[in-house]
């Protein structure tokens, strides 16, 4: 079974972008992804957000942020481009 995982992530200091470049890599391992909002992706995968959250981690400095969570999502709503809800439609909010 596939998770709906939500990953935050906030890359501070010196080397941040270099950083964030590592965390995007390999959340596009992932394979199906989304990211319409800077630090914040939605994957559908089968690891866990702990496997998520040791795979990232590698990535981080003590003054960075990482937030890795497994949803049910029963509800959504916001102001995002057609494209980005055509995938959570497609890939996230289908059940």
């Amino acid at each position: 079974m596939k998770n709906k995982i939500l990953v935050i992530c906030e890359t501070n200091g010196d080397g941040a972008r270099e950083r964030m470049s590592l965390i995007t890599a390999q959340v596009r391992s992932a394979g199906t992804w989304w990211h319409h909002i800077r630090g914040v992706w939605l994957l559908h995968d089968s690891d866990s957000a702990d496997e998520w959250a040791q795979r990232l981690n590698p990535c981080l400095t003590p003054g960075d942020k990482l937030l890795v969570l497994v949803l049910e999502v029963r509800e959504s709503q916001g102001l995002l481009p057609k494209r980005a809800w055509d995938w959570l439609a497609n890939n996230f909010l289908a059940e």
